[in-house]
């Protein structure tokens, strides 16, 4: 991600290209947060499964 922006500050890059960029990736991240807030009541139920879940992955 940082790249992109370092790249934009560098003459003769499309800054346009980082904008979307870097917007698109702010987008994604508010997406994911609104979904982790939606989620939150289950993150108790998740916490539990999650160790279950690599335990099983481990045995096989």
């Amino acid at each position: 991600m940082l790249n992109f922006i370092v790249l934009g500050l560098i003459p003769g890059t499309n800054l346009q290209i980082t904008v979307a960029w870097f917007m698109s990736g702010l987008v994604i991240f508010a997406a994911f947060f609104m979904a982790l807030r939606q989620l939150g009541r289950f993150k108790r139920r998740l916490l539990r499964a999650l160790p279950v879940v690599m335990l099983s992955q481990l045995h096989q």
